[in-house]
């Protein structure tokens, strides 16, 4: 027994250390869509007080997208998602997954949220580069376009 619980305080720590310092935080809600658990950086970058939240309504703190609320309705029925969701102008990569009571009934849904602003920005900006090439070269009518190299080539 000593051994399994210093192997658990060791995994705490683990878990302890990705949480404190990566751009991510991880959550759970029951059956009724009620916090149940938070933790992670992210969360103070958000303004937001994990133990405030704890018995709140996700939905009405979050005030996810149809994808999310999709996410977590599948997750609820056995399903592991992924859904982006939006949270104060921020973008975070959300894995859902269902999490089982002792009797091996779905009693909620743990999720976990990463930072993902920079490259939803990024991804974005490439988008809207194509989108401008295309309309560019779409336009254009007996003219040939080529690029050359600072080499000549």
């Amino acid at each position: 027994e000593q051994k399994g619980r210093i192997e658990l305080e060791s995994e705490k720590s683990k878990m302890g250390l990705v949480m404190n310092n990566l751009p991510v935080f991880m959550w759970a809600i029951n059956q009724d869509g009620e916090f149940t658990y938070l933790a992670g950086r992210e969360l103070s970058q958000l303004g937001f007080d994990a133990k405030s939240l704890v018995g709140q309504s996700f939905q009405k703190i979050f005030g996810l997208s149809q994808d999310a609320t999709k996410s977590v309705n599948r997750s609820l029925k056995g399903e592991v998602t992924l859904a982006d969701i939006v949270l104060k102008d921020k973008t975070y990569r959300t894995y859902f997954s269902p999490f089982y009571d002792r009797a091996e009934n779905i009693s909620g849904v743990t999720a976990i949220s990463r930072n993902v602003s920079e490259m939803a920005e990024t991804e974005a900006a490439l988008k809207a580069s194509e989108n401008k090439y295309e309309l560019l070269v779409g336009s254009i009518r007996d003219h040939a376009i080529f690029t050359m190299s600072t080499d000549g080539i």
